[in-house]
């Protein structure tokens, strides 16, 4: 019974590590993750086609970016991109995330 309690907890404990590290590193994968499920189903669900150029999401530093995404219209409608965004950054306080009210710092789009 030790034997069985001693392994649980060491594998409890090596599980709750790995989430420790991704959490911690999110800034390096999170970016690669969004742009392939977004560039996976923004099509599916609009039935168009999809480019989701860059994504960036830093929850410590409280800022988000986003470049060089396009939104095809369908075949005949014109003109060809409903949405071509060259960049949106935002840029919020992290500290007021969960508070009443949310600072946000800067929005910027081109």
């Amino acid at each position: 019974m030790k034997k069985i309690l001693t392994v649980v907890l060491k594998t409890v404990l090596v599980l709750l590590g790995l989430v420790a590290v991704l959490i911690a590193a999110h800034p390096f994968w999170i970016g690669a993750l969004a742009k392939g499920v977004a560039n996976a189903k923004v099509p599916e669900i609009t039935g168009t086609a999809f480019d989701l150029g860059t994504f960036a999401l830093n929850a410590y530093s409280g800022r988000l970016h986003i470049g060089k995404t396009q939104l095809f219209n369908p075949p005949g409608f014109k003109p060809a991109k409903a949405v071509d965004l060259g960049s949106l950054d935002v840029s919020v306080d992290v500290g007021s995330v969960f508070s009443d009210v949310i600072v946000i710092r800067e929005i910027a789009l081109r």
